[in-house]
């Protein structure tokens, strides 16, 4: 939801961040469900499933991609680099490592913070506009984690005391 002067707003973009985060969330439930998996044994998979899903869908869906990505050189190289060890081989394995150590509903909300480092990087690397609806974006993030982060456990443990029996 977006608010700008006159009103507030429902894009087709925040659609997809709400089913993303959706799908996030169920994720992590699932995985913790999962086990004897290594985090690096697993994002292996992640990343198969996930290269070829997504190479199938350009083929079928765009054109021009091999141009743009011959002529665009090294950034898209470092682009790719960065994403495939830092973001995945790196911070996915943490995190599968994290599901497995911690609940599920303690890191989902968590992952708000991806955007939030997002947007930072985004004003210190290429000056991106930062405004106060992105400050006041941010800060809700922020507190929305913090409250899930603080929350005590009761809750959570009758949920398990009642799975238990």
């Amino acid at each position: 939801m977006t608010w700008r002067p006159g009103g507030l707003s429902l894009s087709t973009g925040l659609w997809f961040v709400a089913a993303s985060a959706f799908a996030g969330a169920a994720g992590a439930v699932l995985m913790k469900q999962v086990d004897g998996v290594k985090p690096f044994r697993f994002q292996a998979w992640v990343g198969l499933v996930s290269a070829t899903v997504l190479t199938l869908a350009s083929i079928l869906l765009e054109d021009g991609q091999w141009t743009a990505a011959t002529t665009t050189g090294r950034p898209l190289v470092a682009a790719v680099v960065f994403t495939a060890l830092i973001v995945s081989v790196g911070a996915h394995s943490v995190y599968y490592h994290l599901i497995d150590r911690y609940e599920a509903n303690l890191l989902a909300p968590l992952t708000l913070m991806t955007p939030l480092a997002t947007i930072g990087l985004g004003v210190l690397i290429t000056h991106d506009h930062f405004d106060m609806r992105m400050a006041i974006g941010g800060g809700l993030a922020m507190l929305g984690a913090l409250i899930v982060a603080l929350r005590r456990k009761p809750a959570t443990k009758l949920l398990v005391e009642r799975e238990l029996r």
